[in-house]
């Protein structure tokens, strides 16, 4: 009976396949007569003789041929979102970055792949051996896979030859639109049991990552509530106004930069569990990463320390008896308050320095490029350039100001000379991540936003908490610096801009995603193509144009 819905993949589906060619590859290791060179192929011939020995796979039990061919649908979406083929890339940089399975290492999915042909082989064997009448047939596609001359293409073209043979069909009705609603629910299923595969050492490194990035959201909303206190209680200002005001800030500011902390702290503990995860630099690009290094950790240090002090300000005005009769305490969570900051900004602006040393950049396409946009150059796109510039400008500047401005209460704690050099390295660390956000930004407002109709009212008012709090996290900071001057009340409009910019869930590989969707269209023009053929009247998808598809005849069990 064809099926009537959508291959829902639990979360434990990818770690069975994942011990299922464990399993297989540890009784393969334990042959030692092999060649090296032929490894791949005798792992499957492995695979295939232990199932093969296994002769009770359909005399046990009542072989169930539909639930079977319902299994190896269920197998053919999981294969095609799990291989992502390079035929629906444009770039396999993108690939590499954006992939379904980036974050799970080489040797896992050597195994988790092992697992998708033992699957797929199993349910071969058994129509075989419970339909005599084909056994020609299902053995020639059988003798295909154990060859696996193409590695994963031939997985999943003999999967969807045998379900052509086997004239499968997704809807009784021969409907295409449940159709393809089957197949999008399947490749959203298995693209998200993919993502989320982890065992627990990568979880508890990430969930280390997020405990480290809101805590360091909560010393960054701490510094800027804090100092708003301050700021405000020496004009002798009524509390009930200062405080709730400073508080609302605080609950601001670590609102929005959780949201930056938690785009890179998770992350980047995440890729410490990835092996061979080397960086593909240059030798004289990894030269640099050492004064990145330092230049980052600079800004971080600058952080934690204003931090800490405009902390032990707040307490000392709001509750001068808690720092004289607790001390000790006082210093703890204020130190690692500042800790944790220290680590997030660090790990933020390596990051940045990183992606900006990993990208191309040739001088002779940077004038290339130049040359071919001058000459096509429209008015829109004059005053678009213009007020990049401006605003790119104006974040700097504010960077500066606001850096300067600190160096004050650097000096407090570190002394005059090191919180200059701090400074000065805290503001050469920190611009690559400010003109890269302050662009991230422009660009967003000049490109085409997504169609977010079909979100739900959660998603509209998280959007609403996020614009609130870093446009209220952004006043507070440029009230830090405004004063009676001309050039403050400048500055405050930069600090106010660089704060929005940064803070914003950022954008900046917009290109990326675009790719990843472009990709994922493209592989579902590959299963589409599968189960719809335009001369049966199916449906023939707009998108069909981006990538090759390789059609198969709709029919009925």
């Amino acid at each position: 009976m064809p099926n009537k819905g959508s291959a829902i993949y639990s979360k434990g589906y990818v770690k069975n396949l994942y011990l299922s060619g464990l399993a297989a590859q540890l009784t393969f290791g334990a042959n030692n007569q092999r060649e090296k060179t032929d490894e791949k192929i005798q792992l499957h011939q492995h695979i295939a003789t232990e199932i093969e020995n296994n002769n009770n796979l359909v005399n046990e039990i009542k072989f169930d041929s539909d639930g079977a061919l319902l299994d190896l649908f269920k197998l053919l979406c999981f294969i095609q979102v799990w291989s992502d083929f390079k035929e629906t890339w444009d770039d396999d940089a993108a690939r590499r970055q954006m992939k379904f399975k980036k974050d799970i290492n080489k040797l896992k999915r050597k195994l988790i792949h092992a697992g998708l042909f033992k699957a797929v082989y199993e349910i071969l064997l058994q129509f075989k051996l419970a339909e005599t009448a084909e056994k020609i047939e299902i053995e020639q596609l059988i003798n295909k896979l154990v060859q696996y001359d193409e590695r994963k293409k031939t997985l999943i073209n003999v999967t969807k030859q045998f379900l052509e043979y086997k004239r499968f069909t997704l809807d009784s009705e021969n409907t295409s639109e449940e159709s393809k609603r089957i197949i999008d629910e399947s490749f959203s299923s298995a693209a998200k049991a993919i993502s989320e595969f982890s065992f627990w050492p990568e979880r508890l490194l990430y969930g280390t990552g997020f405990g480290i990035g809101l805590i360091a959201a909560l010393a960054c909303g701490l510094s800027t509530g804090a100092a708003i206190f301050v700021l405000l209680a020496s004009f002798s200002l009524p509390l009930g106004f200062v405080i709730p005001l400073s508080l609302l800030i605080f609950l601001a500011g670590t609102r929005a930069n959780f949201q930056l902390f938690s785009q890179h702290i998770p992350q980047f503990f995440q890729n410490l569990c990835k092996e061979n995860n080397r960086l593909q630099l240059s030798r004289s690009k990894k030269l640099l990463l050492l004064p990145a290094g330092i230049l980052s950790l600079s800004v971080g240090i600058a952080a934690a320390a204003i931090t800490y002090l405009e902390g032990t300000k707040m307490i000392a005005l709001i509750c001068p008896a808690l720092a004289a009769t607790c001390p000790h305490l006082t210093v703890a969570l204020l130190s690692v308050l500042a800790a944790a900051l220290l680590i997030g900004l660090t790990i933020v602006m390596l990051r940045t320095f990183v992606g900006v040393l990993q990208s191309k950049f040739s001088w002779q396409d940077f004038k290339k490029n130049i040359q071919e946009k001058w000459q096509n150059i429209t008015a829109n796109q004059i005053f678009a350039y213009i007020f990049k510039l401006l605003v790119m400008a104006a974040a700097f500047f504010g960077l500066v100001y606001l850096d300067f401005t600190g160096t004050t209460t650097l000096a407090g704690l570190l002394g005059w000379v090191a919180a200059d050099a701090i400074t000065l390295a805290a503001i050469i660390g920190d611009l690559p991540f400010t003109l890269k956000t302050a662009l991230s930004w422009c660009n967003s407002l000049f490109n085409e936003s997504n169609s977010n109709s079909g979100q739900d009212t959660r998603y509209y008012l998280g959007q609403i908490v996020e614009f609130l709090a870093l446009i209220i996290n952004a006043v507070g900071n440029a009230a830090l610096v405004f004063t009676d001057s001309c050039v403050s009340r400048i500055a405050s409009i930069a600090c106010f801009m660089n704060s929005y910019a940064s803070n914003r869930t950022q954008e900046d590989d917009g290109e990326l995603s675009q790719a990843r969707a472009k990709a994922t269209q493209g592989s579902l023009n590959l299963l589409y193509g599968s189960f719809f053929q335009s001369t049966n009247s199916q449906i023939q998808t707009p998108e069909a144009s981006n990538g090759p598809t390789e059609n198969y005849l709709v029919r009925t069990i």
